[in-house]
């Protein structure tokens, strides 16, 4: 699958942590912004699309064992 950018629409996202990536939803209704603490959701198709910014998820800070030990022997 190809993705064109056409009309481009600048979002602030008032996040101190880096960013990380994007996606697009399955249906390419939503654009996921993730930075290291936060994923963001936004609406594509709405007709102010910086205003449907949502918070879709916090990261709590739990890191699985496995997950660190795979952090340690890299």
């Amino acid at each position: 699958m190809h993705w064109v950018v056409s009309n481009p629409v600048h979002a602030a996202i008032n996040d101190s942590s880096s960013g990380v990536g994007v996606s697009f939803s399955s249906n390419s209704k939503f654009l996921y912004v993730s930075s290291l603490r936060y994923v963001y959701q936004f609406d594509v198709s709405a007709p102010n699309i910086p205003a449907s910014q949502t918070t879709v998820a916090v990261w709590d800070g739990f890191i699985h064992l496995i997950h660190l030990w795979a952090l340690i022997l890299t």
